[in-house]
């Protein structure tokens, strides 16, 4: 039993050195991004969604950056895509931006609900930065598109979901002591009912 602990420990510490070596941070915060958008054919079939202008603002974290970027002045792109496209691997790209290094969010899933005057979908994918100071990270989007006036108006809110990797090794290591202190109180019980009898 010793012996099956001290291995158990040992594949635990092997485990948690591996984890701590990444070099890149995890992206961290929210943004939103309103604008006008299009539907690709008619709501409530559409199939896509085309976006005719967008501007980031109210972002907090490393995400707040983005505040203030506009398909206007360049440094926000908003990415047409087919609802079918995002089934494809790898997902499809929503947006880009030349800010923060360089970003860029790809939609891995989603789920639609149309009605006649609006589009809301909810899906998860990541941010890809080309600078090697972040890692791609796990990211949710909510979009809404409502009609006013024949036009649709738009807002996409995007938010990082990740789960810091030395907060999951913290967990991880203390449930193996817990473990480890578990089975030695066993053992001890056991020793100790051999004794007495």
């Amino acid at each position: 039993m010793k012996k099956r602990l001290q291995r158990f420990a040992v594949a635990g510490l092997l485990l948690l050195g591996s984890i701590g070596t990444a070099q890149a941070a995890l992206i961290t915060g929210t943004t939103n991004i309103f604008g006008l958008a299009n539907p690709v054919g008619s709501l409530p079939n559409a199939t896509g969604v085309s976006f005719a202008f967008g501007m980031a603002d109210g972002g907090s974290g490393d995400l707040a950056a983005l505040d203030g970027a506009s398909t206007a002045a360049g440094d926000l792109v908003m990415h047409n895509f087919l609802f079918t496209d995002v089934q494809q691997p790898g997902g499809t790209t929503i947006w880009t931006t030349s800010r923060l290094g360089g970003l860029t969010f790809n939609l891995t899933e989603s789920v639609i609900e149309q009605t006649a005057t609006s589009l809301k979908m909810d899906g998860r994918g990541f941010i890809s930065s080309t600078s090697k100071a972040y890692d791609d990270t796990p990211i949710t989007l909510v979009l809404t598109l409502n009609k006013l006036d024949g036009q649709l108006f738009g807002s996409m809110s995007s938010g990082v979901t990740a789960v810091p990797i030395p907060g999951a090794a913290l967990l991880f290591g203390s449930a193996l002591l817990g473990l480890a202190g578990a089975a030695r109180a066993k053992a001890a019980r056991r020793n100790q009912h051999s004794s007495d009898a």
